[in-house]
């Protein structure tokens, strides 16, 4: 298969949150049977940290977060018979006076997602 070729894979998540809410997420391999055989993140990863809010409960400025996810050989040999994604995620807003937020029109998140490989390749097999 075309994934044998690969002997790394590395997915950089580079994300300028402009939302008062902390984002972790999972995402979960399985195969047809629905057997998880693996997982994305190696930890509890907090994907996006919530801006930083002002004493007005407003963000005052977006929070830079920087998640690499990282398969090496033995890795990707794990999820390469996988058939299925299941996506996990959890959405909390931080503690504050109030206990509310406003969501504003101009709030976002902008982010860059980079990829990098390293392939094995073998000219006889093309």
């Amino acid at each position: 298969t075309d994934i044998d070729m690969v002997d790394y894979f590395r997915l950089t998540i580079d994300t300028d949150n402009g939302l008062p809410v902390e984002t972790k997420l999972q995402v979960y391999f399985a195969d047809i049977n629905y057997t998880i055989l693996d997982s994305m993140f190696r930890d509890n990863t907090v994907l996006l940290d919530p801006a930083t809010v002002g004493t007005d409960d407003k963000v005052s400025s977006p929070k830079n977060s920087v998640n690499r996810v990282e398969f090496n050989t033995a890795q990707l040999e794990k999820i390469k018979n996988s058939k299925y994604a299941f996506v996990r995620a959890s959405v909390n807003t931080p503690a504050t006076g109030t206990g509310y937020f406003k969501f504003y029109s101009y709030y976002g998140i902008d982010f860059k997602l980079s990829a990098k490989a390293d392939f094995r390749i073998n000219s006889k097999d093309l």
